[in-house]
């Protein structure tokens, strides 16, 4: 069974933000969002139950490879940080398009069984 957590690259709600040129700009303490930890876990524990490979998939900026680390750390067997100067400000139809590529593109090397977000 071959699972894709989809996982997001959030601020962590302690942490200090701002606005400059209409952007937000973030602290450095970024975490992996706390309902993605959660199918990351739910898929982790269907793998143990039926075998296969849990695939942790997010976009963002480079440091959003912190919330790969992060899904590693929770038991995901890879992932992968689909990331582009161009996707910078991506609305959620963008992302979702994104996303959905990227699965269809390791569902390539072999087939995609469940696709799981938080």
């Amino acid at each position: 069974m071959r699972i894709i957590v989809c996982v997001k690259h959030v601020p962590d709600m302690q942490s200090d933000r701002r606005f400059e040129d209409r952007r937000i700009v973030r602290g450095e303490d970024d975490v992996l969002n706390e309902l993605d930890e959660n199918a990351v876990e739910a898929a982790v524990q269907l793998v143990e139950e039926h075998g296969g490979e849990v695939i942790a998939l997010t976009m963002g900026p480079e440091d959003a490879e912190d919330a790969l680390l992060r899904a590693l750390q929770l038991g995901a067997d890879r992932g992968v940080l689909v990331t582009d100067e161009r996707l910078e400000g991506a609305d959620a139809g963008l992302t979702a398009t994104v996303l959905a590529a990227a699965v269809q593109r390791l569902g390539e090397e072999e087939p995609i069984d469940v696709v799981v977000t938080g």
